[in-house]
């Protein structure tokens, strides 16, 4: 099953976005994807990014909201989810497209590595 997260992300209401500019235009940070990925993962049980590849810049504008689409699919045979992100402007046309702006693949939580057989300190 797919499990989608929706949202929007503004200027106006988050104005600290404009602080990440490239040549004057601000763009969404690479730690924001990362933030999302992991958000999503929580909520689904895939808590650990195995990648994350950014495909476009996520540009942001006064006055111009974006709808935000995070989307998992289904867990393959191992419980990894293949992620996307996508945006569109939120101007109520509906038939705007969708931009993606990254792909990935989340894995469930694994067991802790065991400890190493060499006692430490050294004898």
């Amino acid at each position: 099953q797919t499990t989608v997260f929706t949202g929007r992300l503004s200027l106006d209401t988050h104005p600290w976005l404009a602080d990440h500019a490239i040549n004057n235009t601000p763009v969404l940070p690479g730690t924001a994807y990362l933030e999302l990925a992991i958000h999503a993962g929580d909520h689904t049980g895939t808590p650990h990014i195995h990648e994350l590849t950014l495909q476009a810049p996520m540009s942001l504008r006064a006055g111009a909201p974006l709808r935000l689409q995070v989307a998992l699919q289904a867990p393959d045979d191992n419980g990894h989810r293949t992620l996307t992100i996508h945006s569109r402007p939120d101007d109520g046309d509906d038939e705007q497209p969708w931009t993606c702006h990254a792909t990935g693949t989340l894995t469930p939580a694994t067991a802790p590595a065991a400890p190493a057989p060499n006692a430490w300190p050294p004898p």
